[in-house]
C-alpha cells in the first residue's frame, strides 16, 4: 500500500538527497477530524442544554381577576352548581364528590383546530370559587345538619336555618390564600418558542359523576344579529365560541410587574383582521357557559 506518493529525484552529482516527510504526528490531520465527529455525533445523539426555566406573569398589572361559570339547565342557564347534580350538602361540607372536581384551562398556540396545538393546562380546584351563597338547609339532603341548627338555638323565630355553599364564582389575585389559576408559568428563553398570545378553552371535571363539561364563551340562548336561537341552538362556529384570547406582556423600565397578561374577548374579526377585542378579567367577569350538545 502506498503511504504517499512522493517521487525523489536524485542526480549523480549530489551527495544529499532531502526527503520532505511532515514533522506534525496527528496522521495528516486524522486526529482534529475524530475530535470534529465526536462532536457532531454527541449534538445529534444528547439533547443539546437548553434553558426551560419559566416566569411568573401576573394578571393585567397585578390586579385580581374574575371568572364566572353558568351551567345549563330547564332551558335556561343558571351561576349555580346544581344543574350538574350536585346537593347543597355537597358543596357546604366540602364532600368529595366537589372538591375533587375541577376546572381545567387549555391554553393554545392557534384557535383553528387542525393547526393547533396544546401549549400548556392549568388546573383549578373547584373549591376555590367563592362561597358566600346563603341556601337554606334541606332536611331531606342534610337532615343532620337542618336538626342541629335548629337544637343549637342561634336562629330566630321562624327563621329556616341554612349554610353557605360554593358558587362557579372564581376571584383570584396575588393576595389571596387561594391563588391557584392566577399567575401563568411560560419560557424565560423566548427563543426555544416565539409565541406570547395563547388561546384559552375551558372543560369543568364532575368528580360526582366522572363527566367532563366543555364550555363556551357565549350565551347560545341570546339572539346575535339574524341568529335563531330556536332554530340554530347548538350551530357553534368553533374558533368563535369556544376561546378567549390571552396576550403576555414584558415592560421595558423598571415599571412593576414588569410580566403580566392580559385576557381578550374573541371572535372571528380578530382570526380574519387581526380586530383585539375587548379586555375582560377586571370589571367585567370571564364568562363560561356549558356547552349544549347539537
Amino acid at each position: 500500500m502506498s503511504v504517499n506518493r512522493i517521487q525523489i529525484k536524485a542526480s549523480l552529482g549530489e551527495k544529499q538527497i532531502t526527503i520532505p516527510i511532515g514533522q506534525t504526528f496527528d496522521e495528516v490531520g486524522r486526529e482534529q477530524l475524530i475530535r470534529d465527529y465526536e462532536v457532531v455525533e454527541q449534538q445529534d445523539n444528547v439533547n443539546i442544554i437548553q434553558d426551560y426555566e419559566t416566569t411568573r406573569y401576573s394578571f393585567s398589572g397585578g390586579s385580581f381577576i374574575h371568572y364566572e361559570f353558568k351551567f345549563y339547565s330547564g332551558g335556561t342557564y343558571f351561576d349555580k352548581f346544581k344543574p350538574l347534580g350536585y346537593k347543597d350538602y355537597e358543596l357546604a361540607k366540602n364532600k368529595k364528590s366537589f372538591v375533587n372536581s375541577f376546572f381545567k384551562f387549555d391554553y393554545w398556540d392557534s384557535p383553528l383546530r387542525k393547526e393547533q396545538k396544546l401549549m400548556f393546562s392549568i388546573v383549578v380546584p373547584a373549591n376555590n370559587c367563592d362561597k358566600d351563597y346563603p341556601a337554606m338547609v334541606d332536611i331531606n339532603e342534610d337532615p343532620l345538619e337542618y336538626f342541629s341548627q335548629l337544637a343549637s338555638g342561634d336562629l330566630a323565630p321562624g327563621q329556616l336555618p341554612e349554610y353557605d355553599i360554593y358558587h362557579p364564582y372564581i376571584t383570584v389575585g396575588p393576595t389571596q390564600v387561594r391563588n391557584e389559576g392566577y399567575y401563568i408559568q411560560w419560557l424565560k428563553e423566548r427563543n426555544l418558542l416565539e409565541i406570547d398570545t395563547f388561546y384559552m378553552s375551558c372543560n369543568f371535571f364532575n368528580a360526582g359523576t366522572g363527566q367532563s363539561t366543555r364550555m363556551i364563551n357565549k350565551n347560545p340562548l341570546i339572539p346575535s344579529g339574524s341568529w335563531n336561537p330556536t332554530t340554530d341552538l347548538g350551530t357553534y362556529d368553533y374558533p368563535e365560541w369556544f376561546y378567549y384570547q390571552v396576550k403576555l406582556t414584558i415592560r421595558e423600565g423598571t415599571e412593576t410587574p414588569k410580566y403580566y397578561y392580559n385576557v381578550y374577548n374573541y371572535s372571528n374579526m380578530n382570526l380574519q383582521y387581526g380586530i383585539q377585542g375587548s379586555s375582560i378579567g377586571t370589571l367585567t367577569p370571564i364568562i363560561f357557559y356549558e356547552y349544549i350538545e347539537p
